[in-house]
């Protein structure tokens, strides 16, 4: 039996946000300090952080379905979704959250195809 579809959004953004908080996060400020890493550290962090923007991208896609399956519900099931409000401001945040960390790694990775999600 598949959730809800504004539960299953729910999930999505708080497995993207715990994605997002606990590997690209400190990745991110490691690099911002990168005077204090070795040449060889240095490689490897930036290597590891366009791995894991890839994972992040992808990552935003399943979210974005999500939060896609959720839009194409009528009006009526919209007003009858008990957690369609929340889930519709929480994807926002986590939105902008991603168009944040898009500016951050795109001087270390580049700007190509890195912000995923509908504008």
């Amino acid at each position: 039996m598949q959730p809800p579809v504004d539960t299953s959004l729910l999930l999505r953004i708080h497995a993207e946000h715990q994605w997002l908080q606990e590997e690209l996060l400190g990745l991110l400020d490691q690099l911002d300090d990168a005077a204090s890493m070795r040449a060889g550290e240095l490689t490897a962090a930036l290597a590891y952080l366009e791995v894991t923007w890839g994972e992040e991208l992808r990552r935003a896609q399943q979210t974005d379905a999500a939060f896609h399956r959720l839009e194409r519900q009528s009006p009526a099931e919209l007003d009858s979704s008990p957690l369609g409000r929340q889930a519709r401001g929480y994807y926002s945040w986590v939105r902008n959250l991603r168009q944040t960390l898009a500016e951050r790694v795109e001087p270390y990775v580049g700007g190509d195809g890195l912000l995923a999600g509908p504008s």
